[in-house]
C-alpha cells in the first residue's frame, strides 16, 4: 500500500538568509528545529511514500555551497540541476503531475525569491499571492498533492528566517 507523506515546512533562524526546507521525515524535521535554527511552520500537504497509480516522483536536491534545497517532478529540470552541481537526495515522495487532478488533491505552487535564492512551496493561493510582495515570483505548479488518507504521511514545511 502506498503511503502519502504530509509536507511540513521548517524555518531556520540560525542563518541570516531565509530558507524554506521540506521533509517527510519527522526525525529530520526535529533535527532541523533543534540544531539548524529552523521553525516548523506546519504541513504543506501530503505525498505518497511509494509509487502510486498516476503519481510521479517529487525529487529532492541539495546544493551544499549555498545550503539550499529544490524539489521538482520534471525529468528535464532534474538533469539540469544535477549538471549544475546539485546533489540528489532521492525522492521526497510521490504526487500527481500538474496535468492530473484527482478528487481531493491540492495544487502545490512553487515560488522563488532570487534575492535570497529561496524556493517556497505552498498549497495556498492566498499565500502565493501574498509572498510576492516580499520578492517571491510564482514559477508555476510543482505538482498536485494527494488528499490525506490511510496512505499518507506528513510532508513538513520548515523555515529559517
Amino acid at each position: 500500500m502506498a503511503v502519502a507523506l504530509l509536507i511540513l515546512a521548517l524555518l531556520n533562524v540560525a542563518l541570516a538568509v531565509p530558507d524554506h526546507f521540506y521533509t517527510t521525515v519527522l526525525q529530520e524535521a526535529e533535527s532541523a528545529v533543534n540544531h539548524g535554527g529552523y521553525v516548523l511552520e506546519g504541513a504543506a500537504g501530503d505525498l505518497y511514500v511509494k509509487s502510486h497509480p498516476l503519481a510521479v516522483p517529487l525529487y529532492r536536491f541539495h546544493k551544499s555551497d549555498i545550503d539550499r534545497h529544490l524539489y521538482t517532478t520534471s525529468e528535464t529540470e532534474r538533469s539540469d540541476v544535477l549538471a549544475g552541481g546539485w546533489t540528489s537526495e532521492g525522492i521526497a515522495g510521490y504526487c500527481f503531475p500538474e496535468s492530473t487532478v484527482q478528487q481531493g488533491s491540492k495544487p502545490l505552487y512553487r515560488l522563488f525569491n532570487a534575492q535570497v535564492f529561496d524556493h517556497l512551496y505552498t498549497t495556498s493561493m492566498a499565500e502565493a499571492v501574498s509572498v510576492q510582495s516580499g520578492g517571491y515570483k510564482l514559477e508555476g505548479l510543482a505538482c498536485n498533492l494527494p488528499a490525506p488518507g490511510d496512505a499518507t504521511l506528513p510532508f513538513l514545511r520548515l523555515f529559517r528566517p
